[in-house]
């Protein structure tokens, strides 16, 4: 049994494949296993310049986020409806945008290694 959780779950993944062996099977909670249509969205691209990342990440993505997040937590839960306070309770614990587009940078590079044979 292979159990990961985070960023470790890509090397699960690629232990797995490469190694059949080792693996009877994969049990996957909340993945990210179907194609991304469209691609990363511009502003992590933005928010990872080493030069102009820190001033887009503190001074124009928090108001820009702020008109957009009705909207994007919406489209995220339809057709169901996003849970009582849920931008209340978690809109306050992702402030850094630059750290996540490193993360996710590292994250997707991380699956791409992943692929290839």
């Amino acid at each position: 049994m292979i159990r990961a959780f985070g960023k470790r779950r890509a090397i699960a993944v690629a232990l797995a494949v490469r190694h059949p062996e080792m693996a009877v099977g994969l049990v996957f909670l909340s993945p990210a296993v179907y194609p991304w249509p469209g691609g990363v969205a511009w502003y992590y691209q933005a928010a990872r310049s080493p030069i102009t990342g820190r001033l887009f990440s503190a001074l124009i993505a928090p108001p820009l986020g702020l008109l957009a997040i009705d909207r994007a937590t919406k489209e995220v839960f339809a057709p169901n409806s996003p849970p009582p306070r849920y931008i209340e309770k978690v809109a306050g614990k992702n402030r850094d945008l630059k750290s996540k587009a490193r993360v996710l940078e590292k994250w997707i590079a991380g699956a791409l290694r992943a692929r290839s044979p």
